[in-house]
């Protein structure tokens, strides 16, 4: 893949942003590409755990046959947005696009830990339960981890005075 420079380099995040906005997004959009070369997108539930991207999936679908015929896929996820209609004061933004591949998880420990960091962000009331949730849902479920190839991070802090003079 060809990268492209950031046109907007003021509005880079930096790498421990970009890392904290993966932690906190609940908001995630995949990328993959199908079998004739067309892009798919999908939302997606992921979690940011070691370094690495992972998600769940059911056993079959559009998603799970572009991922396994190419991994090459690429994950937007976002911060909030607001918008403001002062003048000059439009709106502030982050997100994150991630570049990678998308490895089908085979390890059961990996796995497993993979269900329970997402049931974690998800649904934390149900963190008493997520270790036997995620064995029950072995079978029934795929878990696919992003290898992050690399990313890049864009945001427009709140109006400030100090900052937007």
């Amino acid at each position: 893949m060809i990268e492209k420079p950031m046109r907007r380099k003021d509005r880079a995040m930096e790498q421990e942003r970009m890392e904290a906005l993966m932690q906190r997004s609940t908001c995630a959009i995949l990328a993959t590409v199908c079998e004739d070369g067309t892009p798919y997108a999908v939302p997606v539930s992921c979690v940011y755990y070691n370094k690495a991207l992972y998600f769940h999936t059911a056993v079959k679908g559009h998603k799970v046959e572009n991922m396994e015929a190419r991994p090459d896929v690429s994950l937007c996820m976002t911060g909030d947005l607001k918008v403001f209609v002062d003048a000059g004061k439009y709106s502030h933004f982050s997100s994150v696009v991630v570049f990678g591949k998308a490895r089908l998880v085979t390890d059961a420990e990996e796995k497993e830990n993979a269900l329970v960091e997402l049931m974690a962000k998800y649904m934390p009331a149900q963190l008493p339960v997520a270790r036997d949730d995620a064995r029950r849902l072995d079978k029934a479920v795929k878990v696919f981890r992003i290898d992050i190839e690399r990313m890049t991070g864009k945001e427009k802090l709140p109006y400030t005075e100090e900052v937007d003079r």
